[in-house]
């Protein structure tokens, strides 16, 4: 993901557990977009409603985040913190962006 975001380039994280047929309908999905001006991480939907929907987010939507959930759970850049959550969630991307910037 580091190096994604270091040329620019927008991460989307798969899951290698996706069937053929899901995997195939994510790289439709990614192959029919065109990002915005500022997007910069890429989260998938639960396909709760059938498809999964790709959703885009600029850097500062979540950085405006990351001070009130540190506090929140009084975490600091020393602190570690188990998620048990999938790679391809955006939980989990939330948490890369956010340690990333704490650093």
């Amino acid at each position: 993901v580091r190096e994604v975001r270091a040329r620019g380039a927008i991460p989307l994280v798969g899951d290698q557990r996706w069937s053929r047929s899901y995997r195939q309908s994510v790289e439709k999905i990614v192959a029919s977009i065109a990002p915005a001006a500022g997007a910069a991480w890429a989260a998938l939907t639960s396909a709760s409603s059938g498809e999964p929907r790709i959703v885009l987010r600029t850097h500062e939507s979540w950085s405006k985040s990351f001070a009130p959930v540190a506090t929140l759970l009084g975490a600091g850049s020393d602190d570690v913190l188990y998620l048990p959550s999938p790679p391809v969630s955006s939980l989990s991307l939330f948490s890369i962006a956010h340690a990333e910037v704490v650093k």
